[in-house]
């Protein structure tokens, strides 16, 4: 829904400024988003299970190996947002017309191979397949037609949130499985953990980022705007 409201706005941006002002506000925007996405995708994985368990009960449960799955395709749902609102802002949408198609396909090839053997995990791998392949595709339009430039620093950018999404994923775990269940309590207690481990881990593992730097500044200016 932010990034919907966000097209009319980058778009005039695009129009505005040159395309070295367009590439830092693409990056600036990958670094806030993939903040957003670590924080969810660590509360995701540590509350769904004790959130379910308090709503509707035990019998319920998803195998904890689906929850992972949830995750991870929520993390490349999201984390290609930036590479949407671009791609929609600079109007491209007939430079990847034939994405659709390929992806009917192979989420149908991967249903009819992995469907029927492990159940619901074939599906939601099926569907990170797709969504993988799309983010894939949709980055080759947007830095060919857009940005103009080479896509390597921003896989380089998304391999570093990916692997600090998983840290903080893996560290908040074990610290969420300290604690025995307390029904409602476990869901408070989970998220805490996760808020709290997904922000330090995510700093420590960018503060050395232009786009770190970048962000503190402009929080800075705010604060100074604003008092």
């Amino acid at each position: 829904m932010l990034t919907n409201g966000l097209t009319s706005i980058v778009g005039n941006y695009i129009i505005k400024k040159d395309q070295s002002e367009i590439n830092g506000l693409f990056n600036n925007m990958h670094f806030y988003i993939a903040f957003g996405v670590c924080f969810c995708c660590t509360s995701l994985l540590n509350m769904y299970q004790p959130f379910i368990k308090v709503w509707v009960g035990d019998n319920s449960l998803l195998p904890f190996s689906s929850v992972v799955l949830f995750t991870l395709y929520f993390f490349i749902v999201k984390i290609k947002n930036v590479g949407l609102l671009f791609k929609d802002a600079a109007g491209l949408w007939e430079k990847d017309v034939l994405k659709p198609y390929f992806q009917i396909v192979i989420d149908l090839v991967i249903d009819l191979i992995l469907l029927r053997t492990i159940g619901i995990n074939g599906a939601i791998i099926s569907s990170i397949a797709c969504i993988f392949f799309g983010f894939i595709y949709e980055t080759v339009v947007v830095f060919k037609y857009c940005l103009k430039s080479s896509p390597r620093g921003y896989y380089l950018n998304t391999g570093l949130y990916f692997m600090a999404t998983a840290i903080s994923c893996i560290i908040s775990l074990a610290l969420c499985r300290l604690s025995p269940d307390r029904g409602f309590i476990t869901v408070l207690h989970n998220f805490i953990i996760s808020a709290l481990v997904s922000i330090l881990v995510f700093v420590i593992c960018t503060c050395r980022t232009k786009e770190f730097t970048h962000g503190i500044r402009f929080i800075k200016g705010s604060i100074l705007k604003n008092g």
